[in-house]
């Protein structure tokens, strides 16, 4: 069950991606979107509907976010707090 909503959870967030993609590729300059099959649409769908799973479930670790992010907000409140004497 995990693994699956690791695979639907990686799909939602890059679908979109995958959508602004297909629009500047298939749309002419004018500006409307008008959907075209060819080898760079191609491509890009087989990428995202076959290969990307594979490569989400065949290593998980890889979508774990790695850097910690800290505002200096709260290293200021941190730091104020190690500094009151208990």
């Amino acid at each position: 069950m995990k693994m699956i909503k690791i695979f639907l959870n990686a799909y939602f967030k890059n679908g979109l991606l995958f959508l602004i993609i297909i629009y500047l590729i298939t749309a002419p300059r004018a500006g409307p979107f008008v959907f075209r099959w060819n080898i760079q649409n191609l491509y890009l769908t087989c990428a995202y509907l076959m290969f990307y799973p594979l490569i989400i479930l065949a290593s998980p670790k890889q979508i774990v976010q790695k850097i910690k992010f800290t505002s200096v907000a709260s290293k200021s409140y941190n730091q104020d707090i190690k500094d009151i004497p208990s």
